[in-house]
């Protein structure tokens, strides 16, 4: 963002350089120090400088183009291939009609395809009904076959049913053998630890008998107690083993009668399996029987479908170029061309309509400024049609190729600001130069506008909304470059330097915030004093 620095401060420099010896009185040249290094001004200082107001406001920065209203939709009726070579019957339309999507727009002469339709229709009758005959015959007979192949199949699915009613009781049986099998199991395992823990157990009694025999202070009494404890672990350990040697034993019996479950479950899957391979086989027998009906069938069908398929034919054509003779719009809009004859048959073109209620707006844009722009920015635009008054819209597309080389001036200029373009820069090269295609989708409807007609187009790059902002003029530098405000409260009598950061510029106005900054603040807008300062050697 430029800054427009005040001509205060570029002098500043120079005086300061030679403050020493030209300084009279606290004065350079009759003016005072706090001109020159800021600080509060007295009244003399101040008087008949300019006093403004913060304002808040939008500030835009954007991009000024010239392009052309182009509907966003144009419709050629077009006459389908299968009525190519029919003539046109009537116009229904002329141009600057307007359409609905569904309306027709002409028609075309079908009068030789009505007969022709007619003919083959009753020839397509007749053949039907024989073949109608035949086919019904071939039908029952086919019927039969496969309700005596249900019943035989129905039979054997009964027996395999009663196969797999005696599998699922063997199922049951082997079920019971696992669950006693199971519990055999966990009355083992829980005797095992058993086992184990009073071995463990009866360890711990010996290492404390053998550490008390080899105490020499144990008294005989302790040693008896700690003799006892061994013998009792002893004791629980033998049950316990004896228990877990018995649990083994059960477990041994609970298998046996599983794996004769398991045995009596083969034999009937087995059985279940010959049943099913037995109706499988017969499946394939009855299956290929009746395959062979249905080939006869299909046969006998392709034969009767031969007999009329070149009628069949020429009817689908007729119909289809019967449906074709009606043209319709496609979508709404103006009627902007009509080519048709009536009596001839319709070459390019033959009804155009224009949709008047979408368009886009097409511009080209300067190499220079087309990497600013980007989908989605907001854009408005005005036309000879419309006057003052602006349509919205937004950019769409932003082409990545150049629309063509150019060497002479352009109409893109980049003009920041809300108001018109504070600031602007020309397009004009000596060189060659592109320019890229964007397109603008118009939001807005007008009855005005037209296509082809010419758009004065401002694309907005940047904005902000609602923000602090002063004229560009009002911002002063300090000694450091930092920018700053004069405040006054006295309309300008005196004043508070205020440090600010700025924003968005359009040129006019910057966007600035600073402390106790809000609308309505008042700023001494600085003067051009250094025109006014005298020339001397001070400056030599």
């Amino acid at each position: 963002m430029a800054h427009f620095i005040n001509k205060q401060k570029i002098l500043v420099g120079l005086i300061t350089a030679s403050i020493t010896a030209t300084t009279i009185g606290g004065a350079v040249y009759g003016y005072p120090l706090s001109f020159l290094f800021g600080g509060n001004k007295d009244a003399d200082a101040e008087a008949g400088s300019q006093v403004v107001e913060v304002e808040v406001k939008d500030i835009e920065n954007t991009i000024n183009v010239t392009g052309a209203l182009a509907s966003s939709t144009e419709m050629t009726a077009m006459v389908d291939k299968n009525a190519a070579d029919l003539a046109v019957k009537e116009i229904k339309v002329k141009i600057g009609d307007e359409v609905k999507e569904g309306d027709v727009l002409f028609t075309l002469d079908t009068s030789d395809l009505e007969k022709s339709l007619k003919d083959n229709e009753q020839k397509l009758a007749v053949l039907e009904r024989k073949n109608a005959i035949a086919a019904n015959q071939q039908q029952r007979d086919y019927s039969d076959l496969k309700k005596n192949n249900a019943l035989a199949e129905t039979q054997e699915i009964r027996n395999i049913l009663n196969a797999e009613d005696k599998l699922d009781d063997n199922y049951v049986d082997q079920g019971l053998a696992l669950d006693e099998l199971y519990k055999k199991y966990g009355y083992e395992d829980q005797s095992y630890y058993e086992a184990c823990d009073a071995q463990l157990a009866m360890y711990d009694a010996e290492d404390a008998l053998n550490a008390g025999r080899e105490d020499p202070s144990i008294t005989t009494e302790e040693l008896n107690e700690l003799i006892t404890n061994y013998n009792s672990a002893v004791e629980r350990f033998n049950t316990a083993l004896t228990a877990y040697e018995g649990n083994i034993a059960a477990s041994i019996i609970a298998e046996a009668a599983v794996r004769t479950a398991n045995r009596t479950i083969r034999d009937a899957e087995k059985e279940l399996i010959d049943k099913n391979e037995n109706l499988d086989k017969a499946n394939r027998e009855r299956n290929h029987a009746e395959k062979k009906a249905v080939e006869g069938i299909e046969t006998a069908d392709l034969d009767r479908s031969t007999s009329d398929q070149e009628i069949t034919t020429d009817l689908m054509k007729i119909r289809k170029q019967l449906a074709a003779a009606t043209i319709t719009a496609k979508s709404s809009g103006i009627v902007t061309a009509v080519n048709a004859v009536v009596g001839q048959v319709p070459t390019n073109d033959p009804v155009v309509v224009t949709d008047i209620n979408h368009y886009n707006v097409a511009c080209d844009v300067d190499e220079q400024y087309i990497s600013d722009i980007k989908e989605g920015m907001q854009a408005r635009f005005t036309t000879n049609a419309t006057g003052e008054d602006f349509l919205n819209g937004v950019v769409s597309f932003v082409a990545v190729t150049p629309t063509k080389q150019q060497s002479s001036n352009n109409n893109n200029n980049n003009n920041s600001g809300s108001n018109g373009g504070a600031t602007s820069t020309s397009g004009q090269t000596d060189k060659s130069r592109g320019t890229y295609r964007v397109l603008i989708k118009v939001n807005d409807q007008n009855d005005r506008i037209r296509p082809g007609m010419t758009a004065k187009i401002t694309i907005i790059t940047n904005k902000a909304e609602n923000v602090t902002a002063v004229p560009v003029d009002a911002i002063d530098y300090d000694l450091d470059g930092n920018p700053i405000l004069h405040v006054t409260k006295d309309e300008g009598a005196t004043s508070v330097d205020v440090k600010v950061t700025t924003g968005l510029s359009d040129g006019t106005y910057t966007q600035v915030t600073g402390e106790g900054l809000t609308a309505g603040t008042k700023i001494i807008v600085p003067e051009e004093e250094a025109d006014e300062l005298p020339n001397s050697d001070l400056f030599s």
